[in-house]
């Protein structure tokens, strides 16, 4: 996976069956597209925004927080919000 490297990724984390290449989004393109001329498949490919930290909540805090959340989306001023919710990923090199 040197490929995905030379061409601009920052990381490239081994997933048991697959890879997951980590690019800033400016050089998302370039990457994707070296892949591509290699043939090398893609399950998916996309821009997403990374969290920079994790926050371990109870069942009770979650409901609290996605309420908040909920709330702040009605809120007229709002523009957009970014929020990720399931379970923590055990993985090395997951958050």
């Amino acid at each position: 996976m040197d490929i995905a490297i030379m061409a601009g990724a920052e990381d490239l984390i081994d997933r048991d069956d697959s890879y997951e290449i980590i690019t800033s989004p400016a050089d998302f393109s370039a990457v994707r597209e070296n892949l591509e001329k290699e043939n090398i498949p893609m399950v998916e490919a996309e821009v997403v925004m990374i969290p920079g930290n994790t926050v371990s909540v109870t069942e009770e805090e979650a409901v609290k927080s996605l309420r908040r959340t909920l709330d702040l989306l009605m809120h007229p001023m709002m523009c957009r919000v970014f929020i990720q919710i399931g379970k923590k990923n055990k993985s090395p090199g997951g958050a």
